[in-house]
This record gives C-alpha cells, structure tokens and sequence, in this order.
C-alpha cells in the first residue's frame, strides 16, 4: 500500500496520521504511520510487509494549517509490489469526515 501526500502550501508543513485496516470481517488495524510534508513537496508512505488483504481501509488525517491545501492518493500493490492502477483512489474519491472539534 502507497499513500501519496501532496502538500500544495507555501509555507506551512503538512501533518498526517494514516491507519490501515483488514475489513475482511472484524475490522482490524494492520498498519498506521505518522508524517510530515514540507511546504511544496510530495511524500510517499509505504506499507511494507502487509498480509494479504481481500478488503482494506485507509483512513487519512490530515492536520494543520496546511490540511486544506493538501492532495491524497492511495495505490495497492500486488504481490509483486508493482502499483495497482484499477485500485488507485484518487483525491476526489475520498470520503472527507469531519469531527466536531475540527470545525
């Protein structure tokens, strides 16, 4: 699994938390990692060594000044590790869920 973190401000850093889950049955978290983006710049994060998922989901947070100006995508891998394009979820495919204490 890549998520893309594309950070579109000029001055502020982009602070993520994403967390991955097996949702075959109990849903279950199988990864999560934290990052930081510099202003104008793109990261990767890469989750390595997963175990075969048949259904998954990537919640992304974004946090800070810079979370509204902030582009996401997240790709599949397949057992080679190679980029999935028919599982590629683009930014305009997400779902955005706000919490009351970020409005």
């Amino acid at each position: 699994m890549v998520i893309n973190i594309l950070n579109n401000d000029d001055t502020s850093e982009a602070q993520s938390l994403i967390k991955l889950f097996d949702v075959s049955g109990e849903k279950t978290i199988v990864g999560e990692a934290a990052d930081a983006t510099a202003p104008g710049a793109g990261g990767n994060i890469v989750f390595d060594d997963l175990p075969e998922l048949d259904q998954y989901e990537v919640q992304v947070t974004l946090f800070g000044k810079a979370s509204r100006n902030t582009l996401v995508t997240v790709f599949a891998r397949d057992a080679e590790q190679e980029l999935v394009a028919a599982q590629r979820v683009l930014q305009s495919e997400l779902s955005e869920i706000k919490r009351d204490c970020e409005e």
